[in-house]
């Protein structure tokens, strides 16, 4: 595998349809470069779309990884911290390699950066989620009133994008549901960056934050957030593979 560069202000995303992996011989050499715990978890799964969608996702963080370092992909090991977010454990000269994933149907997604706070989400717009119910229940005040003003028929379009924010940002921090959801919000408006704001419950600064909205297909949004500090903006660049064949 090709060893790309990346630097602390490059994001790279790299996305799977998983319907797009069906080759049994593809889907066993994946097999083979879980580890113990992650076999494990593989075979719990119930249902069989549940089952693949692991194996795949499990596949990309790894086929990533590796596309920015000299090391094979069933080499790689994982920790969780106290929150749950997965982190590189070894390596240990690899840890500055940041990442999230995300899945929805149909769509797996692996942000990679160096050294940055990183998370990113995706979610189908075709599910069936009840789009004001959950956002009367998670979103704030300002957010809620501000969807409400936008004209019925992108009303759902823009629930997904302030939800798909407010995921990614909760994925960078690594901090889970302790951050309560209504303590931080977006302003989004056409030609001018993302806005993030914080209640007073949470302690951080605007300023250090870039985000990015991205449809990687006519069903998917996905949004990106990057703790970059007060440098300047990261290069995003959004790419689709099909993990040890492309």
């Amino acid at each position: 595998m090709k060893t790309e560069r990346i630097t602390d202000r490059w994001v790279d995303l790299w996305y799977v349809d998983p319907c797009e992996v069906d080759d049994p011989r593809l889907l066993e050499l994946y097999s083979g470069h879980l580890d113990a715990a992650e076999q494990l978890r593989h075979r719990r799964f119930v249902f069989l779309r549940d089952r693949h969608s692991f194996l795949v996702s499990r596949t990309l963080v790894r086929t990533v990884l590796s596309r920015y370092a000299d090391l094979p992909p069933r080499d790689w090991t994982f920790r969780l911290n106290p929150y749950g977010r997965p982190e590189i454990d070894r390596p240990e000269d690899m840890r500055s390699l940041r990442f999230s994933l995300s899945h929805t149907q149909g769509l797996i997604v692996c942000s990679v950066t160096r050294d940055l706070d990183i998370g990113v989400d995706v979610e189908n717009t075709t599910s069936r989620i009840e789009a004001m119910a959950v956002a009367e229940d998670c979103f704030a005040a300002d957010e809620l009133a501000a969807l409400l003003r936008v004209p019925d028929k992108v009303r759902r379009g823009r629930f997904f994008e302030l939800w798909t924010l407010k995921e990614s940002y909760l994925k960078a921090r690594g901090l889970g549901l302790s951050l309560p959801l209504d303590q931080f919000w977006f302003e989004i408006a056409d030609g001018v960056p993302i806005r993030i704001t914080f209640g007073s419950a949470i302690d951080d600064d605007p300023a250090a934050w870039q985000f990015a909205l991205l449809t990687p297909s006519p069903v998917h949004q996905l949004a990106l957030a990057v703790g970059r500090g007060h440098g300047p903006d990261c290069r995003i660049a959004l790419r689709k593979t099909i993990p040890l064949v492309c």
